[in-house]
Protein backbone atom coordinates (compact mmCIF):
# COMPACT_ATOMS: atom_id res chain seq x y z
CA UNK A 1 0.00 0.00 0.00
CA UNK A 2 2.78 2.10 0.83
CA UNK A 3 4.70 1.65 -2.38
CA UNK A 4 1.41 2.70 -4.16
CA UNK A 5 1.35 6.30 -2.58
CA UNK A 6 4.93 6.65 -3.07
CA UNK A 7 4.36 6.14 -6.87
CA UNK A 8 1.55 7.81 -7.13
CA UNK A 9 3.13 11.14 -5.27
CA UNK A 10 6.39 10.85 -7.84
CA UNK A 11 4.14 10.75 -10.41
CA UNK A 12 1.96 13.96 -9.58
CA UNK A 13 5.57 15.54 -9.27
CA UNK A 14 6.82 14.46 -12.57
CA UNK A 15 3.56 15.71 -13.98
CA UNK A 16 3.82 19.02 -12.37
CA UNK A 17 7.62 19.19 -13.25
CA UNK A 18 6.87 18.34 -16.73
CA UNK A 19 3.53 20.54 -17.18
CA UNK A 20 5.82 23.57 -15.43
CA UNK A 21 8.72 23.06 -18.24
CA UNK A 22 6.76 22.46 -21.16
CA UNK A 23 4.21 25.72 -20.40
CA UNK A 24 6.21 27.97 -17.84
CA UNK A 25 3.81 30.78 -16.12
CA UNK A 26 1.97 32.83 -18.30
CA UNK A 27 2.63 31.48 -21.81
CA UNK A 28 -0.65 29.94 -21.86
CA UNK A 29 -2.80 32.84 -20.44
CA UNK A 30 -0.93 35.28 -22.74
CA UNK A 31 -1.89 33.08 -26.12
CA UNK A 32 -5.45 32.96 -24.69
CA UNK A 33 -5.97 36.58 -23.66
CA UNK A 34 -4.41 37.56 -27.57
CA UNK A 35 -7.19 35.29 -28.89
CA UNK A 36 -9.72 36.95 -26.94
CA UNK A 37 -8.13 40.02 -28.02
CA UNK A 38 -10.38 42.20 -30.75
CA UNK A 39 -8.42 43.47 -33.50
CA UNK A 40 -9.86 47.02 -34.43
CA UNK A 41 -9.88 48.67 -38.01
CA UNK A 42 -10.56 51.91 -39.38
CA UNK A 43 -14.20 52.01 -40.24
CA UNK A 44 -15.16 54.90 -43.09
CA UNK A 45 -18.76 56.25 -43.35
CA UNK A 46 -20.33 55.99 -46.71
CA UNK A 47 -21.85 59.29 -47.81
CA UNK A 48 -24.25 58.22 -49.78
CA UNK A 49 -26.15 55.01 -47.95
CA UNK A 50 -24.08 55.73 -44.71
CA UNK A 51 -23.58 52.50 -44.21
CA UNK A 52 -19.94 51.84 -42.03
CA UNK A 53 -17.39 49.95 -43.98
CA UNK A 54 -13.93 48.90 -43.30
CA UNK A 55 -11.24 51.21 -45.16
CA UNK A 56 -9.81 48.22 -46.81
CA UNK A 57 -12.60 46.39 -48.27
CA UNK A 58 -14.26 50.25 -49.28
CA UNK A 59 -14.35 51.33 -52.76
CA UNK A 60 -12.36 54.53 -53.32
CA UNK A 61 -12.55 57.68 -55.29
CA UNK A 62 -10.75 61.21 -55.41
CA UNK A 63 -12.73 64.06 -55.97
CA UNK A 64 -10.85 67.39 -56.00
CA UNK A 65 -8.32 65.93 -53.92
CA UNK A 66 -10.27 64.95 -51.45
CA UNK A 67 -11.28 60.64 -51.08
CA UNK A 68 -14.52 59.58 -50.92
CA UNK A 69 -15.39 55.74 -49.30
CA UNK A 70 -17.96 53.67 -50.28
CA UNK A 71 -19.76 50.35 -49.60
CA UNK A 72 -19.67 49.77 -53.23
CA UNK A 73 -19.46 50.77 -56.89
CA UNK A 74 -23.05 50.64 -57.49
CA UNK A 75 -23.60 53.13 -54.49
CA UNK A 76 -20.73 55.28 -55.92
CA UNK A 77 -23.07 55.40 -58.97
CA UNK A 78 -26.31 56.61 -57.45
CA UNK A 79 -24.52 59.31 -55.13
CA UNK A 80 -22.77 60.58 -58.26
CA UNK A 81 -26.62 60.68 -60.31
CA UNK A 82 -28.23 62.10 -57.28
CA UNK A 83 -25.50 64.71 -57.73
CA UNK A 84 -24.30 64.20 -54.28
CA UNK A 85 -21.88 67.09 -53.06
CA UNK A 86 -18.63 66.98 -51.41
CA UNK A 87 -18.97 66.53 -47.41
CA UNK A 88 -16.51 68.65 -45.53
Amino acid sequence: MFRFIVIGIVLILAYLLIKRFLFPSGRIDERRRDDRRIKGEELVEDPHCHTYVPVNEAYRVSVNGKTLYFCSKECYKKFREKGGHIPD
